[in-house]
């Protein structure tokens, strides 16, 4: 899903229609990292996703879920960020997530 992210724009009630000068950017809703700065949200859902149907060693048709990584890639980041954590838990290490308000900021 896509969505439009304005600044400074009102409600539009007909009389005052938008602008088309506005600052405006079109993002993807889940365009934006939460695990670790090279994947976003909507790829880390497709990881898991993939690895759901497939299972885990799959990383060919795991790779083709996610779309937009590589076999390697998507097996290096499941075991460094799901697998072999900090914690020695399976769940990801979040205290280091990049938040979207910040990832937003930092892209202006």
């Amino acid at each position: 899903s896509v969505g439009v992210e304005m600044n400074d724009v009102k409600r539009t009630d007909n009389k005052n229609p938008h602008k088309n000068d506005c600052q405006y950017r079109v993002m993807e809703r889940l365009d934006f990292p939460i695990i670790s700065e090279d994947w976003t949200a909507r790829e880390e859902l497709a990881l898991i996703e993939g690895i759901e149907t497939y299972g885990i060693g799959n990383w060919v048709d795991v790779a083709v879920v996610v779309g937009t990584k590589s076999k390697p890639e998507c097996e290096f980041h499941y075991y460094a960020h799901y697998i072999n954590t900090a914690s020695g838990s399976s769940v990801p290490d979040v205290s280091r997530a990049v938040s979207k308000t910040k990832f937003v900021k930092r892209e202006e």
